[in-house]
């Protein structure tokens, strides 16, 4: 790569935050440069195993890092093109009219209860961390209001 070559937007990493970026500003014309740490996920049919996945970590980086105190830690976390976000973003929401009809090529054990057992487990989080941090709960209860005030003004403007 050329030193003195020059680009408009750098991007670093192509998660959720970066992938999207990179996607709107495509077509802008802009000079992007992105940087990704990793290779894509390697195809093979571990990928779908969430034993290896999540248990054994397959996919997770090997390195060591430190903690404050200097005790080693291990980060948890994926150097692959799309981040961790390819790998937990099966939990994301999806903010569709409707369900695609697509062929699935696994079927989830438990299932509609263990998406409802994982919604049930985080309102059981997010309660607690409200009964014990004030701050935060007063934090998130502004960040809820603002983004409904954004939605209403959205909705008003697009009708």
């Amino acid at each position: 790569m050329a030193q003195d070559k020059h680009y408009d937007v750098i991007i670093i990493g192509t998660g959720a935050g970066g992938g999207t970026l990179v996607h709107t500003l495509a077509s802008t014309g802009k000079s992007i440069l992105i940087l990704e740490r990793g290779d894509y996920v390697p195809r093979e049919k571990a990928n779908w195993d969430s034993r290896a996945v999540n248990v054994e970590a397959k996919y997770q980086t090997k390195e060591e890092w430190r903690d404050k105190d200097g005790k080693p830690l291990h980060p948890h976390t994926n150097y692959y093109v799309g981040g961790n976000t390819k790998f937990y973003g099966a939990a994301l929401f999806r903010l569709r009219k409707t369900e695609p009809q697509l062929k699935r090529p696994f079927r989830a054990r438990l299932y509609p209860f263990s998406p409802i057992w994982t919604l049930f487990c985080a309102t059981i989080c997010i309660a607690s961390v409200a009964y014990y941090n004030r701050l935060i709960t007063v934090l998130f209860l502004g960040l809820v209001l603002a983004g409904y005030v954004v939605l209403r003004l959205t909705l008003r403007k697009n009708a």
